[in-house]
């Protein structure tokens, strides 16, 4: 899959047709699926929001589908892959499921000079529905600066695994989440994991964490543990 320039991808395919490799466009395939509003599918001006990552998957599965021997095919993959998406905190309203919230707030960080990031305002610039406008230069997700920030998930899972996509960073505030998980009906919590943001290398990267959750219908409480200075930002949490 593709997500460059159109005449670097002719160059490419060149490529991956001499080694028989199939090959998606993302953009054109995108554009096939209909007219959408960038905002429609982009949280930010680089990542997929969640809108954007169910068509992406939509159009790998069906070049898939299309290349490969139909007994490789699955016709219910697309379905399971939708059940997987439970929460993005890229969009501009909190998610279903996601109750409880102390020091956490969606918001929109912007890239300075010196490469740190800064929180801004909130109420900024509404796009189409559901989206937020978010600077070429800025990050939507969801914001904990506070130590002891906390905020619970209902949700059922169809696995036992959960797969949670965060920043992980050099910058020496960014601390880390642990995350304990409720059986529906009980009052014991759980350790399930935690969340690292830490990064040694001089950078800041888009990470997931993968955690197993031991209680099909249960209560996830993310908690980002005590620490000064400490922040955490979250993209979004997904079920495999």
């Amino acid at each position: 899959a593709w997500f460059g320039a159109e005449p670097k991808w002719a160059a490419q395919m060149s490529i991956l047709k001499h080694y028989g490799v199939p090959g998606l466009h993302v953009p054109l395939a995108l554009q096939r699926q209909g007219t959408l509003l960038r905002e429609c599918y982009l949280g930010d001006p680089v990542h997929p929001s969640s809108l954007g990552h169910q068509l992406i998957a939509s159009a790998v599965l069906q070049q898939l589908e299309s290349t490969l021997p139909p007994v490789m095919s699955h016709p219910h993959s697309f379905e399971k892959l939708l059940r997987g998406m439970v929460v993005d905190f890229t969009s501009a309203t909190l998610p279903a499921g996601v109750e409880g919230v102390q020091g956490w707030q969606l918001g929109v960080e912007r890239k300075m000079d010196n490469g740190s990031y800064v929180l801004l305002p909130p109420g900024g610039p509404q796009g189409v529905a559901g989206t937020r406008r978010v600077p070429r230069d800025g990050k939507a997700g969801f914001y904990a600066a506070e130590p002891g920030a906390s905020f619970d998930l209902r949700a059922r899972f169809n696995h036992d695994r959960l797969r949670v996509g965060h920043l992980r960073s050099w910058d020496k505030r960014v601390g880390v989440v642990e995350v304990l998980s409720r059986r529906d009906g009980t009052s014991g919590w759980v350790h399930v994991g935690a969340l690292n943001g830490t990064w040694t290398r001089p950078a800041s990267v888009y990470a997931h964490t993968l955690l197993r959750a031991p209680h099909a219908n249960a209560t996830l409480r993310f908690t980002l543990l005590p620490r000064a200075p400490a922040r955490f930002v979250m993209y979004t949490i997904a079920i495999i």
